[in-house]
């Protein structure tokens, strides 16, 4: 390609790229359009995944008026007003939206399954373990941690985290940082990833034994026990290297991801059980977060009550973990929830 035609080039994909965006949101708002009773509609299925997450998809049921809303856009509606589905379902007339969600759940149930003594003390200390890992990534220095912006928490820290602990490479972890660049202005080079991945064997040991542990269970037994006492059983080839790294990978990342779905099932449950629809109604579980509705009158009880059964104890490796949970709610929209406990 000549120099000339490069800007060419650039405009012809940035408009492409637009215009992918563009059909792609208009067949999320197509999926919500209300159906015959004014309400949107998902079908859920509690044996969708392998990790007891549930899997949303629209059902027929309810045509239209039906779709997948755990696809809804989350994270990059914080940076184009095109992306707030959310601020599309609302409560109905006299009643308030309700979200819980469990706060760095995946980070703690890693350190306390892993056993890692170091990552255990900063989640118990109040230290945000995401904010430590930005510090180091960018300036070796963790006593730095509250210095940490958002926006370097949200891509060197959660990424950094939350993939770094599954044992991906150093590609992955740039690539993940680099998507949200639109998003969050932040972006780095090989040299920083790989920083990146060399920080669990320097700062996390004890994580890192972990992988090693549970590479020679998986490929010896083809098994692996989740806290609950969960077994997965892994049927992939394992007649390469690369196959064989595929179901490691897999298998260290169940651990973590079964345990906090079956915790946030168990909640689910009780909250379903034990309370009156009268008093809170439970509409939707999305990834982390359990959706309700209630009357405004009863929002602050049922904020309180909803925290108390999200934040029961687990016995993990011979330690007791509970997983906070913030409270949040909103008579608006779902995409305008303000926290409240």
């Amino acid at each position: 390609m000549k120099h000339a035609d490069k800007p060419l080039a650039r405009a012809s994909i940035a408009s492409i790229l637009a215009l992918v965006k563009l059909d792609k949101m208009r067949s999320i708002y197509d999926g919500i359009a209300p159906a015959f009773d004014g309400a949107i509609h998902s079908f859920q299925n509690p044996a969708g995944t392998e990790t007891t997450r549930f899997s949303h998809a629209s059902t027929w049921l309810f045509e239209p008026g039906s779709s997948n809303l755990a696809t809804l856009p989350k994270k990059t509606a914080l940076g184009d007003a095109l992306f707030r589905v959310r601020d599309a379902i609302v409560p109905h007339p006299g009643h308030v939206l309700v979200a819980a969600d469990f706060s760095r759940a995946e980070a703690r149930w890693c350190a306390y399954i892993a056993g890692d003594e170091e990552r255990i003390r900063m989640q118990e200390g109040g230290i945000d373990e995401y904010r430590v890992f930005a510090a180091l990534t960018m300036w070796d220095d963790e006593a730095r941690w509250r210095e940490v912006e958002k926006k370097h928490r949200d891509s060197f820290g959660k990424v950094g985290v939350l993939s770094g602990q599954y044992k991906v490479g150093w590609q992955t972890l740039q690539t993940s940082v680099n998507n949200d660049f639109e998003l969050l202005g932040v972006g780095f080079d090989a040299k920083t990833a790989k920083k990146m991945e060399s920080l669990w064997p320097e700062r996390f040991p004890r994580t890192v034994a972990w992988w090693d542990e549970v590479r020679e269970q998986v490929l010896a037994h083809r098994f692996t026990i989740n806290p609950f006492g969960r077994k997965r059983i892994y049927f992939g080839r394992d007649d390469s290297e690369g196959a064989r790294n595929a179901i490691v990978r897999e298998a260290i990342a169940d651990g973590p991801q079964s345990a906090n779905a079956m915790a946030l099932n168990a909640a689910l449950r009780r909250i379903y059980e034990k309370y009156d629809p009268a008093l809170l109604r439970v509409l939707l579980n999305v990834h982390d977060e359990i959706l309700l509705v209630c009357a405004p009158r009863d929002l602050q009880r049922v904020a309180r009550l909803v925290k108390e059964e999200m934040e029961q104890p687990f016995e993990v490796e011979g330690r007791t973990l509970v997983i906070p949970a913030e409270v949040s709610a909103s008579s608006v929209s779902w995409g305008a929830m303000k926290r409240v406990a």
